[in-house]
């Protein structure tokens, strides 16, 4: 799901912090949602730590490496999301995922976010972010769900126990 999408579905939101380091794509983002509110464009990619990295580039796909055509910024969303509230991260960094949930250990700790995690970049993730998660933190029930007839657009949702339906 795209933010708009989001935003469509969930018209209540209170705030979107939209990450993007690749340049065009950025300012595509800036001037798609610069109507909408409480959003927070970043202009950076989602790690493990803070740092600076590059990314190779092309229309299709974007892989952050040690060299390539543009030099960017990383963050760990624990430096960046402070707020206890109602989270759900959605995350299709391709196969970047495994380090971004790295940077946010202590927002899965303590605020039991939502999280929609893309696993379909490398094999070893079907069992490697589950794994992860649940180590953090254990308040999770997992679900899968595979959105195309190929390999691609596979997500792991993690929801707290408090959040399932099932549990009222």
């Amino acid at each position: 799901m795209t933010t708009l999408g989001f935003i469509k579905r969930c018209p209540s939101y209170k705030k979107v912090y939209f990450f993007e380091p690749e340049s065009d794509n950025y300012r595509l983002a800036k001037v798609n949602l610069a109507d909408k509110r409480n959003i927070q464009l970043i202009n950076k990619g989602c790690s493990l730590k803070n740092d600076t990295a590059y990314l190779v580039a092309d229309k299709d796909i974007s892989v952050v490496s040690s060299e390539g055509d543009q030099r960017i910024e990383l963050v760990a969303l624990d430096s960046v999301i402070l707020e206890d509230e109602n989270i759900l991260i959605k995350m299709d960094i391709e196969g970047a995922e495994y380090e971004a949930i790295l940077g946010c250990m202590n927002i899965i700790k303590k605020c039991n976010p939502t999280l929609a995690v893309s696993v379909y970049h490398s094999v070893s993730d079907f069992w490697r972010i589950p794994f992860l998660v649940l180590s953090i933190n254990p308040n999770y029930k997992l679900f899968v769900r595979h959105y195309t007839e190929t390999v691609y657009e596979t997500v792991m949702y993690f929801v707290p126990n408090e959040k399932l339906l099932l549990n009222s």
